[in-house]
């Protein structure tokens, strides 16, 4: 037979405490662990018998007799600071409120700190209240009026349109950019619908019949991947700087990819930005790709609007409908440009991709699509309504894929066996009469 262990009760509790302590309400920690080896119980078993009891465990007291039996207290150290501050004299109340004061303008000091740190990825007004209140608040509207030293304080935008903000350590002061020849006026009812207007009086030859305009799309540069072809980009604004006649415009997948991270994306957008400063004032417009879109995940912040913002180039993260003026205000020459996001490996999926975008916006003088890394051009007739000379008019219409500036070597395309990415430009041309062109 196995036997039971028997309970013992809270009366036989009491009389063990009787028996050793003597008549008491209250156990300090030396005899409440002796009650524990006294009576075989856990902690749990004897709490529950003393709460029965009536018996305090757990407030440990300091306190004194008096000799006399007169007076026996429990010290409140609460009430003895308030009875000592009160007995402070002038000079040291003068004294705390100094060192009061000192410690609160220290913790002001690390909040400062705190909210610039947290200001180095790009945060919206509403996170900084979430995390600091309205302590944090109040620094965030001493930073927008004055920055602090060494620090700008720059705006941005979320991928939910969100307006941003973020500090950059400022290197040299800013980019200086020269004079722009052409004007950008945005549509009231699409911001991303601009007119690009040319001064009709621009000429660049003793011969005005032989003056061009040339537009080239530049597109998956990717710089900050260790893929980049930078030679291939440089020789491209080389061009841009040296040649009156020749505009750009960037069309996604500009600046992101396997070297791009939390340590290096600051330093990357300042070197981007002085490697394209020279061109700045010749650069129409700029749309981010889905690199940029990659590498705002690293601070927040879209690499290629930060730049373009520094710059004053237009900036969208949306495909862009742009009329461009020059000889003949009535009728302009008309882009449409869209990174994309096809996947398309046989030319004639690509082709069949663009012309479906061309088909969508009725066929402007030029569709440019990006993302594939391969250089085709595609011209169509197409024939409109003329009703003010009551005619069937005919233009071209010119499908292009751009090429990138990225290397065969070490790339997925070379692990697949996919052909090698073509490198290179594609320049749009518009002709003194307003014809449109393309050239490889």
């Amino acid at each position: 037979m196995t036997s039971q262990k028997r309970r013992i009760t809270p009366e036989e509790v009491l009389k063990i405490i009787q028996d050793n302590f003597g008549d008491t309400n209250y156990l300090p920690i030396e005899q409440y662990l002796q009650l524990l080896e006294l009576t075989g119980l856990n902690k749990t078993n004897l709490s529950y018998h003393l709460r029965k009891l009536e018996i305090n465990w757990r407030k440990y007291k300091k306190s004194f007799e008096d000799p006399e039996g007169v007076v026996q207290k429990t010290f409140d150290f609460d009430e003895v600071g308030q009875v000592a501050s009160a007995e402070l004299t002038e000079e040291q109340k003068a004294e705390k409120a100094k060192n009061d004061e000192e410690k609160s303008s220290i913790e002001r000091k690390k909040t400062v700190e705190k909210v610039r740190v947290f200001l180095s990825r790009a945060r919206t007004v509403e996170a900084i209240n979430h995390k600091f209140g309205k302590v944090g608040l109040e620094i965030f509207q001493e930073f927008c009026e004055n920055n602090p030293e060494g620090f700008i304080l720059k705006q941005g935008e979320s991928s939910y349109k969100e307006i941003t903000y973020y500090f950059e350590q400022i290197v040299n002061g800013c980019t200086e950019v020269k004079p722009r020849i052409f004007t950008v006026a945005q549509s009231e009812n699409d911001r991303d619908y601009l007119a690009i207007t040319f001064p009709q009086d621009l000429d660049f030859s003793k011969n005005p019949e032989d003056s061009a305009i040339r537009i080239i799309p530049i597109d998956s540069v990717t710089f900050g991947d260790h893929l980049c072809d930078l030679d291939a980009f440089k020789e491209v604004l080389r061009r841009a700087v040296s040649k009156p006649y020749v505009f750009l415009f960037f069309n996604g997948n500009i600046i992101g990819g396997s070297l791009y991270n939390e340590s290096t994306a600051v330093d990357l957008r300042r070197e981007f930005k002085s490697l394209i400063a020279p061109v700045a004032h010749k650069i129409l417009w700029a749309q981010s790709g889905n690199i940029e879109a990659s590498a705002s995940n690293v601070d927040g912040v879209d690499p290629l609007r930060d730049v373009c913002f520094d710059l004053g180039i237009h900036h969208t993260v949306r495909p862009v409908r742009a009329d461009v003026y020059w000889k003949d205000p009535l009728h302009p020459v008309e882009f449409y440009a869209i990174h994309g996001r096809s996947g398309a490996k046989k030319d004639g999926s690509k082709l069949n991709a663009i012309l479906e975008v061309a088909k969508n916006q009725s066929f402007p003088h030029f569709t440019v699509m990006g993302h594939l890394e391969e250089a085709i051009v595609d011209d169509s007739i197409v024939y409109s309504a003329d009703p003010s000379n009551n005619r069937v008019k005919e233009s071209k219409s010119y499908s292009i894929i751009c090429p990138g500036f990225r290397t065969y070597s070490g790339s997925t395309r070379e692990i697949k066996g996919y052909t090698p990415p073509v490198s290179g430009r594609v320049e749009c041309i518009i002709h003194f009469d307003n014809t449109p062109e393309a050239t490889l």
